[in-house]
């Protein structure tokens, strides 16, 4: 190898050493390089506790929110109206107000609201409702929708205490207890104020019944409207049927002291005999006393 060749080759291999002493000296670390990283912790540590301060200062924010809208009232409800709705007799404002109203209503009061609160006590209601005034977010409509009644019925008890006494003597039995309901379409017995202009029934039971159990049905209902437009149409009589416990019903005539009628059977057919027999009675020019018309054939007795 020559002289030349041989210094290359040294050159060559110093270059290298002196690369890897060098790697060496920059892979080693300097002080510097740890106060570094302690101060990119730190700078972490503290972001890191910034952003929990902030939401937990949202959240303080949120509780005292909260807090606040509960003891103050920015919320509150400032007017509360009542409409009723053809519903007044059924229950006072005042009735409706010992459920709807709190010593702090907030719009929110009442989105749980029971309904049956008010409908399981008063049967005559069909619905409460709630809205607010429009573009007036703290007014507050209370609106109380009611059955509508279509009979009056004056309910007398008798001094009867059973059935086997014959339903006859119902009505010469002396009155106990007499009181003012009101029927509704369906039949719902209720208690309302005064109502005037209604078709008017008289009820008449044993003294033992409560009131409140008093019910007719539908269909007997429309019976005893049927009553009454026959004998307003026939003979322009306002009659006010007297009616028992056993569906029988009374009625008396300027020239018919009493006429029976059952609302257990086809009243059609009954009404159909009465007007046969007052037709032969004109004819023949006698005065009925009584028409009994509940066992089918009609039983009629004369003056």
């Amino acid at each position: 190898m020559s002289a030349h060749r041989y210094h290359l080759s040294t050159k060559k291999a110093s270059k290298k050493k002196f690369q890897g002493m060098a790697k060496a000296v920059k892979q080693k670390k300097d002080p510097k390089d740890y106060f570094g990283s302690l101060k990119n912790a730190i700078f972490i540590l503290v972001g890191s506790f910034k952003k929990n301060v902030l939401v937990g200062a949202l959240i303080i924010l949120v509780v005292v929110g909260a807090i606040v809208v509960f003891l103050t009232p920015v919320f509150v409800i400032k007017n509360i109206a009542y409409d009723f709705n053809d519903a007044y007799g059924c229950m006072t404002e005042e009735q409706v107000k010992e459920v709807t109203s709190h010593s702090r209503v907030y719009p929110w009061t009442y989105i749980n609201f029971n309904k049956n609160d008010l409908s399981n006590k008063y049967k005559c209601l069909v619905d409460v409702d709630f809205e607010w005034t429009p573009l007036r977010f703290y007014d507050l409509v209370v609106r109380v929708e009611g059955q509508k009644p279509v009979v009056k019925i004056i309910i007398t008890k008798t001094d009867i205490s059973d059935f086997s006494t014959g339903i006859d003597l119902y009505y010469t039995a002396n009155t106990v207890e007499e009181s003012i309901r009101y029927l509704t379409q369906d039949g719902t017995l209720i208690n309302l104020s005064d109502q005037s202009g209604l078709f008017t029934i008289r009820y008449r039971t044993m003294s033992s019944v409560s009131v409140d159990s008093i019910s007719l049905s539908s269909e007997e209902i429309t019976k005893l409207f049927q009553i009454q437009k026959h004998f307003q149409k026939e003979y322009g009589i306002q009659v006010q049927p007297d009616v028992t416990s056993l569906g029988s019903v009374k009625v008396q005539l300027p020239f018919v002291e009493n006429i029976y009628l059952t609302l257990r059977e086809d009243l059609s057919k009954q009404l159909g005999s009465l007007q046969a027999v007052l037709s032969t009675s004109t004819i023949n020019k006698v005065k009925i006393k009584v028409i009994d018309l509940r066992y089918g054939n009609p039983v009629v007795r004369y003056n």
